[in-house]
């Protein structure tokens, strides 16, 4: 009976790299959050103009016609 016992081991090791691997990402994702938050404070114009195109769905399709304008001037200017 006691050889049928299995070894769990190999996946503690597993859950120690994950939970390492978790932090880092957890760790990205809330600096970006932490940069954006700091940009958006500085910057609230930014959030202006951009909260009307993330209202809804069919406004989502206006940022990009935007975006790419603004690409366009980028474009010209270099």
């Amino acid at each position: 009976m006691f050889d049928r016992i299995i070894d769990f081991s190999g996946f503690s090791y597993f859950f120690m790299d994950f939970s390492g691997c978790f932090a880092v990402v957890r760790g990205a994702v809330l600096w970006i959050s932490a940069v954006s938050a700091t940009f958006l404070e500085i910057f609230p114009a930014v959030s202006l103009g951009l909260g009307s195109c993330f209202r809804n769905f069919s406004g989502f399709s206006y940022f990009f016609s935007e975006f790419f304008q603004l690409l366009g001037w980028i474009g010209e200017l270099f």
